[in-house]
């Protein structure tokens, strides 16, 4: 029996103790009984989910932008206008890491969330910033899990560091200054597939 995208195999049964005509009347009841938005997303071995609405994704990638951009700003303002310059070299010594990484610390997390905000290879720059997010978790690790403990616990960087990962998977979105596609950024180019 040919497989319903049309290979010459016999697709397994989703169900082994099911025979295959069995397994044939649960897809058709399945087919009258599934919503039209399921029934477009037919795939060649059967129904499956929609799994991304592409209509409001590019709406989605730009509120992860906006919101990520805003974060880092408002943490390098934190830095530079609350704690201080001087402060922060202060709580960098006390956790054991040079002082001098206290100006690229600030400068990096305002002008990559601006870059970010903007769009202007938010992609790019939201995956560049996932190390200092990450020396971010290593430091708040020690303290706990939950971010409102004494000294910040790893909860906020953690999310914030997959935040930045999923922003360099999903792209800037809509509105974006300046954009780069994830096979220009990893240097390949898109093959279209034989359909």
């Amino acid at each position: 029996m040919p497989c319903v995208c049309g290979e010459p195999i016999v697709c397994p049964s989703p169900e082994p103790w099911r025979s295959q005509t069995e397994a044939a009347q649960g897809r058709t009841a399945l087919r009258r009984a599934a919503p039209a938005a399921f029934r477009a997303s037919r795939g060649p071995h059967g129904w499956r989910l929609p799994m991304l609405d592409l209509r409001t994704a590019a709406y989605g990638a730009t509120a992860l932008r906006i919101t990520l951009g805003l974060m880092f700003i408002s943490h390098a303002y934190l830095k530079f206008a609350i704690f201080t310059v001087p402060g922060f070299e202060g709580y960098l010594a006390a956790q054991g890491l040079p002082t001098f990484l206290a100006w690229p610390i600030v400068l990096g997390e305002f002008i990559g969330g601006t870059a970010i905000l903007v769009g202007f290879y938010g992609r790019v720059v939201s995956l560049a910033l996932i190390p200092l997010l990450v020396g971010a978790l290593m430091v708040h690790a020690p303290n706990g899990w939950v971010f409102n403990v004494a000294g910040g616990g790893w909860e906020y960087p953690a999310f914030l560091a997959m935040a930045a990962f999923a922003q360099g998977l999903l792209g800037d979105g809509a509105f974006a200054l300046k954009s780069v596609t994830l096979s220009e950024l990893i240097g390949t180019k898109a093959t279209p597939r034989a359909a």
